[in-house]
């Protein structure tokens, strides 16, 4: 395969993952919108519950993320590299907010007896829903900037 194709097969494998986040993170609004109706137990239990799967999960999917854009903007030219430079930002505001926001309030989750939440357990919810909207934006924008650095290639 010459240059040309295998930094298309790069760029591509880029939008590829950039996507695939994008695409988890706004299925993951959705139902945690859909779930804010919830009684608290049955909340507690479904957030424990997502939350052993997605500590598992998500630091594989932004390790592969980080590499497939780290590889993109080394192998493409001028103008893609920017867009892949853009994605990459993108991406590292979306684990920013992942690591400041939404784990340290996933740790105090987890320490919850279903059933018997703080008052104000609501309130930990509602944060952990807008730190979620902000990193699905950012997400979201890393697989756009990924498509046009794609595109540009």
């Amino acid at each position: 395969m010459n240059s040309r194709g295998r930094s298309g097969t790069i760029a591509l494998s880029s939008v590829f993952c950039t996507g695939q986040l994008a695409g988890m993170m706004l299925a993951i609004a959705i139902a945690q919108a859909a779930a804010q109706h919830l009684p608290e137990e049955s909340w507690t239990l479904r957030q424990q519950a997502d939350d052993s799967v997605f500590s598992k999960l998500m630091p594989v999917i932004f390790l592969l993320n980080i590499l497939t854009l780290g590889a993109s903007i080394s192998a493409s030219r001028k103008r893609s590299r920017l867009y892949f430079g853009a994605a990459a930002a993108f991406l590292v505001g979306s684990i920013v907010d992942t690591i400041v926001l939404n784990v340290p309030i996933n740790v105090k989750i987890s320490t919850w007896k279903a059933g018997s939440a703080p008052a104000d357990w609501t309130a930990e919810r509602d944060k952990w829903l807008e730190a979620h909207w902000i990193r699905t934006v950012t997400g979201t924008a890393s697989f756009l900037c990924a498509g046009l650095g794609c595109i540009a290639s």
